[in-house]
């Protein structure tokens, strides 16, 4: 390993050297270029002499900026594009450099033709290079056999496994090291203590990967592992269990059928001894609105590469920063660091954008502000544009300290002052490092969350103006800084910034030089983009509609998912956005809802049954879009429904390029359905039968439907897994006497207890005609009232057939929307009827299982496998139904109360909203 690591530095610094000595070659090119070409004035050879300096800046920015981005820790390149971008934005700072040179210089008499052809010569000459020697490397890297040395932590049945498995055969260049563990194993080689001597290990080896296959470790112990690993920079891997099921090929939590959990101590990343949080703009407002109350007295510091290296050469500023209660990534390079060593939700947080959302909040939550620092003059701008942008946000004082340290009385006033305005918040203008210094003096002495937010001040009101937002983007804020005031920042920036980079370079070289085994390998998607498509949007009613409605709540606080949810704009079913409570205003076809961002799709109100087809190849294409606009990263995308079979493989393929995973839930047998004529039936079923082939994996909320897919499309060796659907298990929040359930039994002349409940859609595949024969030949003298859709044509279908209209037993009611009534009428019922026969497992069953004490349930697969013993069972034969009506109406009450325990029991201890939310965090974050 000491001779690989020499190996690759060499490689390294030869590749720094090469790019430095080409583009001094293409400043003597370009000089050539500027004597030959008749533009411009006359110009010699031995001018360019003169302007050797230039050409020196140029080359050592280029290479700096480079370094700076981390691309010299690979030879690889990514994208063309990206390269492209990378060396456009290297060839421009060097190109401002040099004209801020220039000017302090007054070199007035360089010729900016040669500039231009040295930039753009230099430009093209390091693309070319970059590109070339990826080629190179690509042929080494075949030749080129390099070893990962592996500590494993464990002895036991998992440690044999992965030793067996993955480590005797060198699978993955993954080599054992040697193993920790409280016991000796001789089926495992190279025993090196008990597991609380790793430390020692990690010091005195070449270990570059832990793998943890003890089931003994608790989380503590875990994440003291983790923490520590993250600080020698070491990849860990926790083996929990492992199946024959491997996600992909390529999958980096799949190893020789193993499945591993790649860990990382994401709350914070150590950069230079300083604790930088791993956050964005959102999770920080989040935090600081969750725990105001708690912070107050407390502060939040405001990091940047100044910053850190000083806390770096300053013990005591070190403390303090790593005191404070969040120390938010200010600096471009701080957040890019933190998503080199896989923090990928890492993001800049700057200080003026903070303060901008709080002030922009306050009217909301009644905060108020005081602001500490800068000048009266500045204050008392700053006092009128908070006024005029941010009306509700309160200012209860400003003070503009004199630029000399206070005594101990003027403090003493200044606590006094801020405590008896009580702020929510106090706003700290002082500059790095005084500022974070005097937030620590005052810790717990004032009220108030502190904040030391440097030039946010002086930029809010206009004093000094900030950086474009696209050069705030690109992490070029400081190079602007640096033009307005080159004389101050000047040297600032050579010293920390050079300082930074040899840091980074000893500490932050994340991929080894030949893309091996480092950062770039081992960076994990810590957040898994989940794209949802074929439900008609977020509804409690419907079926795929109440599916996405629960899981995004039951996920609405989950870190590791991110969803992205089509909606279905106009037409039948579409979504009404105004109807969903907590959601955002739709802004250019999206809205947010339970933090999923969900996206409205127009269809064509004229296709009739076809916009469903249209709708879900619609929903494909602008996840594809949306996939490869945002360069999302190893997304899944989660299929309702088999529609869109013949169309499905050219949007498969541009998922899988973008290194997604297809999810399908297959539903059930909508060829069966009655409805549809032959033609159509064969549509489905085709269309079924290629979703299967190109799905990656296959979710089956059936035990039937998995089986039924298993067997049907054996030769295409679907990965299926079962999760069902879920129901709640809380009673309606309506009274027995509430005026909304009164109105509805006198509207249908029905009593609670005294009602058979039948809730669904009015189509052929939910038995009606059946359910309402057997009914009408019963012996019950209760009602049977029917919650469905109209269907006029079946129902005077079903009326000439059993003449129902006359039985005034029968009643016909319209769907109800409020959840929370719907629910009461269900726990009212005498017995649920469930009719359903070619769906899976159908949301109302659930939820007739989670209120209603006795049901009745169509005995095929799929509604049995859900009711076991908890509901009485029917056939569609004749007088089947009847009789159980009949038998039901003799039970005794403790006889229908105990059916009622075993229904809630199915309910609770399978069918739980919380537990088919895990079963779909744990699929979608493992693929």
């Amino acid at each position: 390993m000491e001779v690989l690591n020499r190996h690759k530095n060499l490689a390294k610094v030869l590749n720094i050297l090469l790019e430095m000595t080409l583009i001094f070659v293409m400043y003597w090119l370009a000089t050539l270029l500027r004597v030959v070409v008749p533009f411009g004035e006359y110009f010699e050879p031995w001018d360019s002499v003169h302007y050797v300096l230039v050409a020196i800046t140029f080359t050592i920015t280029m290479v700096v900026v480079t370094y700076m981005s981390g691309a010299y820790f690979t030879l690889h390149i990514k994208t063309l594009l990206n390269e492209i971008r990378n060396v456009a934005q290297s060839t421009f700072i060097g190109i401002a450099i040099d004209c801020v040179i220039i000017y302090a210089f007054e070199l007035e008499q360089f010729s900016r033709l040669l500039l231009a052809y040295f930039a753009v010569l230099s430009f093209i000459a390091i693309l070319i290079k970059r590109i070339l020697v990826d080629k190179l490397v690509n042929k080494y890297d075949a030749k080129l056999d390099i070893t990962n040395n592996v500590l494993l932590i464990g002895s036991g049945r998992n440690a044999r496994t992965v030793y067996r498995t993955m480590l005797v055969n060198g699978y993955m260049n993954l080599s054992l090291y040697g193993y920790l563990s409280d016991e000796e194993n001789p089926d495992i080689p190279n025993y090196m203590g008990k597991k609380d001597a790793i430390r020692d290990v990690l010091d005195n080896s070449d270990v570059t990967m832990i793998i943890i296959a003890d089931p003994d470790i608790d989380r503590k112990g875990i994440k003291d592992i983790v923490v520590l690993a993250t600080n020698y920079n070491i990849r860990v891997s926790i083996a929990p269990e492992f199946s024959d099921f491997m996600p992909s090929k390529d999958a980096v939590t799949s190893m020789a059928g193993n499945y591993l959990c790649e860990l990382t101590a994401i709350d914070t990343c150590n950069i230079m001894g300083v604790n930088i949080s791993v956050t964005n703009m959102e999770k920080t407002c989040d935090k600081i609105r969750e725990n105001l109350k708690d912070w107050s007295g407390k502060y939040i510091c405001v990091s940047n590469v100044h910053t850190t290296v000083t806390a770096s050469e300053d013990e005591d500023y070190k403390a303090i920063q790593n005191k404070a209660v969040i120390s938010l990534p200010d600096g471009g390079p701080l957040s890019r660091f933190s998503r080199e060593h896989g923090h990928e939700g890492a993001r800049r947080v700057t200080g003026p954008d903070l303060m901008k959302r709080i002030l922009k909040s306050s009217h909301k939550y009644g905060w108020k502000h005081f602001f500490y620092g800068s000048t009266q003059e500045t204050l008392d701008k700053l006092r009128d544009v908070i006024e005029e942008r941010y009306p509700g946000a309160e200012i209860c004082g400003m003070i503009s300290p004199p630029f000399r340290p206070l005594t101990i009385q003027e403090d003493d006033e200044v606590i006094k002052a801020i405590n008896e305005a009580a702020p929510d918040f106090v706003w700290v203008g002082l500059g790095a490092p005084k500022q974070e210094v005097w937030m620590a003096a005052h810790e717990d002495k004032v009220k108030g969350l502190m904040i030391g937010v440097g030039a946010a001040f002086d930029y809010e009101c206009g004093t000094i103006k900030r950086a474009p937002r696209w050069m705030q983007d690109r992490s070029l804020e400081w190079l602007y800084r640096l033009i307005q005031d080159p004389k101050r920042l000047f040297t600032r920036y050579l010293r920390t910034n050079t300082k930074y980079l040899i840091w980074k370079s000893q500490n932050g070289g994340e991929l080894d030089y030949f893309g091996n085994n480092k950062a770039k390998k081992k960076r994990v998607n810590k957040t898994r983009t989940v794209y949802i498509c074929g439900a008609k949007g977020i509804s409690q009613y419907g079926g795929f509609e109440s599916f996405v409605q629960n899981l995004i709540e039951a996920h609405k606080d989950n870190k590791s998912i991110k969803y992205h949810i089509m909606c279905k704009a106009n037409g039948q079913g579409s979504m009404d956005v105004s109807k969903l409570e907590g959601a955002s205003e739709v802004v250019n076809g999206t809205f947010e809802y339970c933090n999923a961002m969900c996206h409205l799709v127009e269809v064509p109100d004229y296709l009739g049954s076809a916009q469903a087809v249209i709708y879900d190849i619609k929903s494909l294409k602008l996840i594809c879009d949306h996939i490869k606009a945002n360069k999302v990263e190893n997304p899944a995308v989660y299929i309702l429904a088999c529609r869109i079979g013949p169309f499905v493989h050219k949007y498969v393929n541009m998922i899988h390029n973008c290194g997604g995973k297809v999810f399908l839930n297959p539903d059930g047998h909508e060829w069966m359905r009655r409805k549809w004529s032959k033609g159509v039936r064969m549509y489905w079923k085709l269309s079924e039968k290629l979703m299967v082939k190109h799905a990656d994996r296959i979710i089956c909320d059936s035990k039937h439907i998995e089986d039924y897919i298993k067997s049907d499309y054996c030769n295409y060796n679907p990965s299926t897994t079962y999760i069902s659907y879920g129901a709640h298990m809380t009673p309606s929040e309506i009274a027995d006497d509430d005026e909304k359930i009164v109105n509805w039994y006198e509207a249908h002349n029905a009593k609670p207890g005294k009602y058979y409940l039948v809730v669904g859609r009015f189509v052929n595949e939910n038995n009606y005609d059946v359910i309402i024969r057997e009914f009408m030949k019963s012996t019950s003298c209760k009602k049977l009232v029917i919650i469905t859709t109209e269907n006029k044509p079946l129902m005077d279908q079903i009326e000439q057939e059993t003449g129902y209209k006359s039985d005034e037993r029968i009643i016909f009611a319209n769907p109800v929307y409020d959840l929370e009534l719907l629910k009461k009428i269900r726990e009212n019922a005498y017995a649920y009827i469930h009719g359903h026969e070619v769906g899976g497992t159908n949301p109302s069953l659930l939820e007739a299982l989670a209120s209603t004490k006795l049901n009745l349930v169509l005995g095929v697969g799929f509604n049995k496998e859900v009711v076991e013993d908890a509901a009485f069972c029917w056939e569609k034969d004749e007088d089947s139904l009847k009789e159980v009506i009949n038998m039901s109406e003799k039970l005794l009450p403790e006889e229908a109360e105990e059916m009622g325990i075993k229904a809630k029991n199915r309910i609770k201890d399978h069918y739980s909203w919380k537990l088919i939310a895990d079963e779909y965090e744990k699929e979608f974050c493992k693929a």
